[in-house]
């Protein structure tokens, strides 16, 4: 009993161990490239409440994603830029159960310099839905943030209970311009974030690659 005891405990240290280094050089990679990463002027005066952002993000969970997805584009990550007083921020969905240096979980609000803080170096692409009175866009997502909506660790996208990132928008543009998933070419409960630069209905604001 007292092995199994020893070999359980060895068993948790070395899995903690592995968390530790996976987190640290996540930061330091982090630290390392991700210097002053921001919009120029000349984009932030572009952005429009209800701008769609997508980025790269860091780390374990970000890698599963893009592996998973198989996507014509490396993102793990997606949000509604809104503007909040003079400043921009993004809304968007984040697991925090996979994050232990985070109390947050689910629908919440980023100021937009901190958003891309979470970015690899040009990653960003904002894109804009081509219909008018995108403020809906905005309010919604905001509402969604406001009520503390859950993370869906489910990726139903046929519950708006709880929601991940891009089902987060999807459930807004349908509610609000009558654009359901499978119009805008969504076939899985993981859709490919790529769906947001059809051209058809969307159009390309911002693209650093």
């Amino acid at each position: 009993m007292k092995v199994r005891s020893i070999t359980g405990i060895s068993f948790l240290i070395i899995i903690i161990a592995l968390l530790y280094v996976f987190i640290v050089s996540d930061k330091l990679e982090k630290a390392c490239n991700n210097v002053n990463y921001c919009l120029n002027k000349n984009e932030i005066s572009c952005l429009q409440d209800g701008d769609i952002i997508l980025r790269k993000g860091y780390g374990f969970v970000s890698n599963r994603i893009i592996e998973t997805l198989n996507d014509t584009l490396d993102i793990s990550h997606c949000g509604v830029i809104v503007k909040i007083d003079s400043g921009w921020s993004v809304v968007h969905a984040i697991p925090g159960r996979f994050s232990p240096f985070s109390k947050d979980d689910g629908v919440i609000i980023t100021t937009l310099s901190s958003f891309m803080e979470e970015a690899y170096p040009n990653s960003i692409i904002i894109t804009r839905l081509k219909r008018d009175t995108l403020e809906q866009v905005a309010q919604k997502a905001l509402s969604y943030a406001k009520r503390k909506a859950p993370f869906d660790y489910d990726f139903n996208l046929n519950d708006t209970t709880s929601l991940y990132c891009s089902e987060l928008i999807l459930h807004i543009l349908e509610e609000k311009y009558a654009l359901n998933p499978e119009t805008l070419g969504v076939k899985e409960n993981l859709p490919p974030f790529s769906i947001f630069l059809n051209s058809n209905f969307f159009k390309i604001i911002v693209k650093h690659r």
